[in-house]
């Protein structure tokens, strides 16, 4: 097993659930929801739930544990893509608070806004992570170290009970997809021609997407 596997299954479930809030923004857009029939709205505080849990608090742990020995001499010697990964943590920070915010308001258009630029930092992030930073570490961490940091993994693990962690938020994002299922079949019952696909910005993330439909 390599050391950053166990930081890759967790992007894995993260981006699950980051392309299934996107697809709840989505269904606003076509349906030109507001606060009463949002669906973003109606999921957002499960989707805070499981981002406040298991992407910062558990995940987030385990990468505190991996950034030290990243730091460690003679790790990264040619280039440092620490600052830049640093970076991008604090500015998701401030994205996810203007989604709470826009939440909290009632306010389904920025809700829709905030949630999309938190969408793409957080999908170019990870992929800089899994494809740039993981592959660094596996490649110059020495193999004594690769084994003290996992146990550390193991006993974050232990400590937050990942194995219920990790059933709460299968189930959750179970339940979450079920919901959109039943809503988009019965979106997809109803005439088309109320349907403003223009409300969003084409040359927006979800609006090329909806362009593209």
């Amino acid at each position: 097993m390599l050391i950053t596997d166990t930081l890759k299954a967790d992007h894995r479930l993260i981006i699950k659930y980051i392309n299934l809030m996107e697809k709840y923004a989505e269904y606003d857009i076509k349906c030109s929801a507001g606060a009463d029939d949002s669906m973003l709205m109606a999921g957002a505080a499960s989707f805070f739930q499981f981002i406040d849990e298991f992407a910062v608090t558990y995940h987030h742990a385990k990468e505190s544990v991996f950034y030290k020995y990243m730091e460690e001499p003679g790790v990264l010697i040619n280039r440092n893509p620490l600052p830049m990964v640093f970076s991008d943590h604090s500015n998701a920070s401030e994205r996810l608070a203007d989604i709470k915010g826009a939440f909290y308001s009632n306010n389904v258009a920025e809700l829709i806004a905030a949630v999309e630029r938190y969408v793409v930092l957080s999908m170019t992030h990870m992929f800089k992570e899994d494809n740039i930073l993981h592959a660094m570490a596996e490649d110059r961490i020495a193999d004594s170290r690769k084994t003290e940091m996992l146990k550390k993994f193991e006993e974050i693990d232990r400590q937050l009970d990942i194995r219920s962690i990790l059933e709460k938020y299968n189930n959750l994002f179970f339940e979450l997809q079920i919901y959109y299922d039943k809503k988009y079949r019965q979106l997809a019952k109803q005439s088309t021609k109320n349907i403003n696909w223009r409300v969003f910005p084409v040359n927006s993330r979800i609006g090329r997407r909806l362009e593209m439909a």
